[in-house]
């Protein structure tokens, strides 16, 4: 009987070592051991030997380290019993954060800046004489307007760029612009008069004189910044000079 109890008593001593030892993160006895996974809860956590993060088993990453994407393996344990988990940010995340912030930024800024009316159309009065003789006079003139509310920033029109076809002044001679023009420039087949800023509501005056009998086109384009552009068209026929008999 008494060998029995001292069985019996080496038994239940041998089962609370087994279950202290699991308890402490070492299945067996209490002992560590290096090569052994640690299991709470039903969830397998081990450590990466290269970035120390701590992988759960049924992770994605699993069995590569969520951190650095290292191969784990069974032998590596972690090296202290871990309650709670934290993955770390990656760089991924971060540059999302960064990402999101400049754009709450950006966009911020644009709300608040005050509204400017850009691509409004421009409006333009023109009027011209449709028939004259050779070396008779041609007055263009030209009012250039928008389409808006006039206030402090939209009643100055800037950059103003009145384009003449080529073809028009070899026929008709240029006298004289009123206002002066600041630059007059040639690209391609069209000639350019900048006028650097202007009211609404400017008329400009364009003096010729007739060199060529016939019909002709008048094509005049009118570009500001920040409008859409516009032009005015007309057909001037050019009769030959008369001349009188004595």
């Amino acid at each position: 009987m008494e060998t029995l109890n001292k069985a019996t008593a080496s038994e239940n001593n041998h089962a609370n070592g087994h279950v202290n030892g699991h308890a402490n993160g070492s299945p067996r006895g209490g002992s560590g051991s290096a090569g052994l996974w640690l299991q709470p809860r039903g969830l397998r956590k081990i450590r990466c030997p290269h970035c120390e993060v701590v992988n759960l088993e049924k992770f994605v990453t699993f069995p590569h380290c969520a951190g650095c994407g290292a191969l784990l393996h069974k032998e590596t344990a972690p090296r202290r019993n871990l309650t709670a988990w934290r993955r770390p940010l990656g760089p991924i995340l971060w540059a999302s954060v960064i990402c999101l912030a400049a754009a709450g930024i950006v966009g911020g800024s644009m709300m608040l800046r005050r509204p400017v009316a850009i691509d409004q159309p421009l409006v333009l009065y023109g009027q011209t004489v449709r028939r004259l003789p050779v070396g008779g006079a041609l007055q263009l003139s030209l009012t250039v307007d928008t389409i808006g509310s006039s206030t402090r920033e939209t009643n100055i029109l800037r950059e103003v760029t009145i384009r003449l076809d080529e073809d028009f002044l070899n026929s008709f001679a240029l006298v004289s612009i009123k206002p002066a023009a600041r630059l007059r420039t040639r690209s391609g087949s069209g000639h350019y008069f900048l006028f650097e800023q202007v009211p609404r509501e400017t008329q400009f005056t364009f003096n010729f004189k007739a060199l060529r009998a016939g019909r002709h086109k008048l094509q005049a384009q009118v570009n500001a910044t920040a409008h859409v552009p516009t032009d005015y068209t007309a057909t001037i026929s050019v009769t030959p000079k008369t001349v009188s008999k004595r």
